[in-house]
């Protein structure tokens, strides 16, 4: 999501150290929230000196745009790493949906250091950036399964990113209510009911 162009480059050693640190810092702000993590608590939990963790990060804002992106990256590539191939748009669009609330509903700690960090700090502007990154992300995939649709005649959506925007803060919502729920089997109860829905905003 982030344009890398400008990033310092590391050596292969120097890109896992970056990585933990991504991780570590993530922890950290959704424990305790970003203003609440100074950067000597990073690189204590890290294992390194403060110096060193500048040479990787310039300052908080760059350290924590990086984190989010990091693990967003690692996350959205969980939505298709299992997917059934040659599948219609509307069986895309469904095994989409069904990723998209079970990896909000898992207990996997940067997913949920990522929904922690990500939704409740929306007030810090570098969040604000990344989000909408991510969003713009998100709508095009949307996009593309509706547009693929339409040209598989399974609909006929005349405003394909109009409905895109619809479907996107139907199922963000779905997946901040899977996030929040105390029920362990909050997907089986509701999946079929938010694939229905789903369909039914692109008429």
């Amino acid at each position: 999501f982030i344009n890398q162009s400008k990033q310092k480059k590391h050596s292969p050693k120097g890109i896992q150290t970056k990585e933990k640190i991504l991780y570590e810092a993530l922890m950290l702000f959704s424990k305790q929230g970003v203003q609440n993590t100074p950067f000597q608590q990073v690189a204590d939990a890290v294992g390194i000196t403060q110096a060193a963790l500048y040479k990787y990060f310039s300052g908080r804002d760059e350290l924590l745009r990086d984190a989010i992106t990091f693990s967003a990256e690692r996350s959205f590539s969980y939505f298709f790493h299992d997917k059934p191939e040659n599948l219609n748009a509307k069986d895309e669009l469904l095994h989409y949906i069904d990723k998209s609330l079970l990896w909000a509903k898992s207990e996997i700690p940067d997913n949920v250091a990522f929904m922690s960090v990500h939704y409740f700090s929306s007030q810090i502007s570098i969040i604000n950036k990344v989000q909408e990154e991510i969003t713009n992300a998100r709508l095009k995939r949307f996009k593309s399964f509706l547009d693929k649709g339409n040209d598989e005649s399974l609909w006929n959506i005349t405003n394909t990113t109009e409905k895109s925007l619809s479907i996107h803060n139907y199922i963000l919502g779905e997946m901040m209510a899977a996030f929040n729920s105390t029920s362990k089997d909050y997907v089986t109860k509701n999946l079929e009911r938010v694939c229905s829905t789903s369909l039914k905003l692109l008429k």
